[in-house]
């Protein structure tokens, strides 16, 4: 490979999160790099490696804890992937904890993560960020170590269908491990990749994940081959409501990892293929990322909808929850200060998307065609 070739390399790797893993790939094969670009990879496995033995040393005292207190938990995605799917902590990034708790158990995970000295962000009431929110507001250490404790698996914006029932059964159905050399809990393999699908798919709509996130779903799917059930993962993501997102998460992990799916899977998934167009955003807001007034209610001016589909998006935009201001503003979202910020709201959508909207006025071609492709991708997921 040439030299240009193995810097365009490395700036996909550090790009996708991925500099640590492919150094260690590329080791494995006995591959001989450029100084350089040898220089850069090491450096991004060193220094994932010791920004993952903090994060591992702090989830070993919360998970003892949690233990000690009576309160199951299961690590979520890099915490529960670096260990027992990648096998080294330093291949798979990690920018904090994400636990998964059972929601009556999400006061005393609370009160757990404050005896440890983690303070949240901002006040917050748990019920209210449970009718908006997939997780509480972040809680931090001193050291800035960070928590996020969830209790179900996507926002519930996304229109999955995970009720109590299915979070009863998705608790049944994980196993025991060891993580952080503390007894633990993990997702079952099919509830494992489904998540993982998720993420990536409905609940980020493919912005900001990366290359990483497919990795992650073929390092799973190779990892429980001969083990997963894929007939009852698919059942699965047709009962929950997040077939079509799922099925293009599995389309670009197979075609950028060649990760091998059982062809079966697409009969079983009950997911109407995706146009063209639409494919080709999701990969083109993975690998070049997007403008972050598409990831916002914004998309929903040049929906399907009509007038009335363009004032509701308004409305939402300008007229949010209590709890979703209160995590937006940092305001109790019990308090009578809440109205106040509403306001201010109309002002902050304003200075951040006035561009936006005028290049929506004066209907920029290459802007509303973006729009119009992100709307149907919200679509196509079953975002309302």
């Amino acid at each position: 490979m040439a030299p240009d070739d193995w810097d365009t390399v490395r700036a996909a790797a550090e790009t996708h999160d991925l500099g640590a893993l492919v150094y260690v790939r590329v080791k494995q094969h006995n591959v001989t790099l450029p100084p350089v670009v040898g220089d850069v990879l090491r450096a991004s496995y060193v220094a994932g490696a010791a920004r993952n033995m903090r994060l591992f040393d702090a989830l070993g005292k919360i998970l003892r804890s949690c233990e000690t207190a009576g309160t199951p938990v299961i690590p979520l995605k890099g915490a529960c992937l670096a260990e027992r799917i990648y096998g080294d902590i330093a291949l798979r990034p990690m920018a904090d904890l994400d636990l998964l708790v059972k929601p009556a158990d999400l006061p005393s995970a609370i009160e757990t993560l404050r005896r440890l000295r983690y303070v949240a962000d901002q006040p917050f009431d748990p019920a209210a960020q449970r009718a908006e929110f997939q997780d509480m507001p972040p809680m931090r250490r001193p050291d800035g170590v960070m928590v996020e404790l969830h209790w179900t698996l996507v926002t519930p914006l996304c229109g999955a269908r995970i009720d109590e029932d299915e979070l009863r059964g998705l608790w049944e159905r994980s196993t025991p491990t060891t993580i952080a050399g503390v007894p633990s809990r993990m997702l079952s393999p099919e509830d494992l990749l489904l998540h993982l699908c998720m993420h990536a798919s409905v609940h980020h709509r493919f912005a900001n994940v990366g290359l990483r996130a497919f990795v992650d779903i073929a390092e799973v799917a190779r990892h429980f081959d001969g083990e997963l059930d894929w007939p009852t993962f698919a059942e699965r993501a047709n009962r929950w409501g997040v077939a079509n997102g799922v099925g293009v998460a599995l389309t670009l992990a197979q075609e950028w990892t060649g990760v091998g799916v059982p062809t079966d899977v697409w009969q079983h998934l009950g997911a109407p293929e995706p146009d063209a167009q639409t494919l080709d955003w999701a990969r083109q807001k993975v690998l070049e990322g997007g403008a972050v007034e598409l990831t916002s209610e914004f998309a929903r001016l040049e929906s399907n909808g009509g007038v009335a589909g363009r004032l509701a998006a308004l409305r939402t935009a300008a007229f949010p929850p209590r709890a979703v201001m209160a995590r937006l503003y940092g305001v109790p979202g019990d308090s009578w200060r809440i109205f106040v910020w509403y306001p201010y709201r109309l002002w902050d959508l304003f200075s951040r998307y006035r561009g936006s909207l005028w290049k929506l006025l004066r209907r920029d071609k290459t802007f509303v065609d973006d729009t119009r492709r992100e709307a149907r991708l919200r679509e196509y997921l079953g975002w309302k």
